[in-house]
């Protein structure tokens, strides 16, 4: 049986390759019960047994009618194969993901909370904004945030001189030689009417890592939340655009000559673990990023000071290389 959203995932083949027995019901569409992988782990006294699980292939999604165990064949593959997020992709698509790919997968499980993308959306090359003007002196911006004129002038920064970006600097975004994204953000605090960020429309920020085509050449990789994060700590540091690691970047950083990578995110990023109704835990951002990450890298973690962020210290400093340098595995 063929999933529609998935042409070259055969159910039937996968449930025989893990010895699952299901039953197929016939009415105004197909469904197959089976017995929950996931009942006993859930809480449930003892493992399904009455093939409780339904599936309706057409539409990709299930439920358990016995632990309430819900959500689309990605999560379903990963109940079942006990792996995680981006090994059940390659299962159900039958390939390796092409990073240039924004996938077309419907995701149901909350831990991820992702907004996919067409196909055939692909990352595409865009302009700068209307406006923008290269940095060609120093600016109050890039001092009051301890950078140096001379980086920002060398990563192509600039400053928008008109349009709806005007009095904002720009800060682009460059992956395999192609502009993909840019933030343009304001050089005072925000009126109420005004958004401190203008992004392109059409792009996410979470598919993307700052300053990656410099950082693809290190071993060592140190990810952080921020581009101005990302600026601080070193050459060998990307930006996220925020503590949610998107699967989308994972498969970028796969194309680096990286073997270690070292999560540095801001201090609220390992507090903000959540329990759902259904007593799930969602784990905490740092937790989500080690996650995927270590199916492909060393991967190890860094705790910064409580009133501390890699972008509150100077340019490249000594103190936080030291900070970065205390970096450890994650305790389960």
């Amino acid at each position: 049986m063929i999933v529609p959203e998935f042409p070259n995932f055969d159910l039937d083949r996968y449930f025989a390759e893990h010895d699952i027995a299901c039953l197929s019901h016939e009415g105004d569409h197909v469904e197959i019960s089976f017995n929950c992988p996931e009942c006993h782990r859930r809480g449930e006294p003892s493992p399904d047994t009455k093939k409780k699980c339904w599936l309706n292939p057409e539409k990709g999604t299930f439920v358990c009618y016995r632990c309430s165990f819900t959500g689309g064949i990605i999560r379903l593959v990963q109940a079942i194969s006990q792996t995680n997020y981006l090994k059940a992709i390659k299962i159900v698509r039958g390939r390796d993901l092409d990073p240039m790919e924004h996938c077309s997968l419907k995701l149901f499980d909350p831990e991820l909370k992702i907004k996919m993308h067409d196909e055939d959306d692909t990352l595409r090359e865009l302009e700068l904004p209307y406006g923008y003007q290269p940095i060609d002196k120093p600016h109050s911006y890039l001092k009051d945030r301890g950078i140096p004129w001379e980086y920002a002038m060398r990563h192509d920064w600039g400053i928008s001189e008109a349009g709806y970006t005007k009095g904002r600097i720009i800060v682009p975004t460059f992956m395999e030689g192609r502009l993909v994204f840019w933030q343009a953000r304001l050089c005072r605090e925000p009126n109420e009417d005004e958004q401190k960020v203008l992004n392109p429309t059409g792009v996410s920020a979470r598919s993307v890592l700052y300053n990656f085509d410099v950082a693809k050449e290190y071993e060592k990789i140190v990810i952080v939340e921020g581009f101005i994060d990302a600026v601080k700590v070193g050459p060998n540091a990307v930006a996220s655009n925020g503590k949610r690691l998107h699967p989308q970047q994972v498969l970028w950083l796969e194309k680096t000559k990286a073997k270690e990578i070292i999560v540095c995110y801001d201090r609220d990023a390992w507090t903000d673990a959540k329990v759902k109704r259904s007593g799930d835990r969602i784990p905490s951002s740092v937790e989500h990023a080690v996650g995927l990450l270590s199916l492909s890298f060393d991967v190890k973690v860094v705790k910064m000071p409580d009133d501390r962020d890699p972008g509150s210290y100077k340019y490249r400093s000594k103190l936080l290389q030291e900070i970065i340098s205390t970096a450890k595995p994650l305790k389960s």
